[in-house]
């Protein structure tokens, strides 16, 4: 089940459905859930996804840039932080190796929801774009595939 979550979440993400928000359009009960998870964050920039009502803080706290998803009454749904390729887990570092050997690893983001954490591993070779969702058993999910256009 949180797979999809995890799948709904990025999928919505992104669509392209978003657009950026001022802090004027963010309801007082979602800042007040952000200020008192994130005490202290700066150049915090908000995006709505409203045919979701979901909400994306993207931000820097403590020196880290991190992304936070909220729903339309405050609840803190999942974080994300950038992290290194060497710092992935031992079985998902295998896993994206020894899958998509083809590919080069862009950008990992650590996701986390609940208690539970994945890593959304951004791919690419000359060809195309690839999300891969990975779990700490080793398990992988293509999120998006795309194209580049040359």
């Amino acid at each position: 089940m949180k797979k999809i979550f995890v799948s709904a979440l990025f999928a919505i993400a992104f669509s392209g459905a978003a657009f950026a928000t001022g802090n004027e359009k963010i309801s007082k009960q979602i800042r007040q859930s952000f200020e008192k998870e994130f005490a202290g964050a700066q150049y915090v920039n908000w995006e709505s996804f409203n045919e979701k009502d979901l909400y994306h803080a993207t931000f820097v706290l403590n020196n880290v840039r991190l992304n936070a998803y909220f729903d339309k009454d405050g609840q803190l749904l999942a974080t994300g932080r950038f992290v290194k390729q060497e710092s992935l887990p031992m079985l998902v570092s295998k896993a994206i190796t020894e899958k998509y050997k083809k590919q080069s690893v862009v950008e990992v983001i650590e996701f986390v929801t609940g208690n539970e954490t994945s890593y959304i591993v951004k791919l690419q070779d000359d060809e195309k774009q690839l999300y891969v969702q990975a779990y700490y058993d080793g398990s992988t999910a293509v999120l998006k595939k795309s194209k580049i256009n040359k």
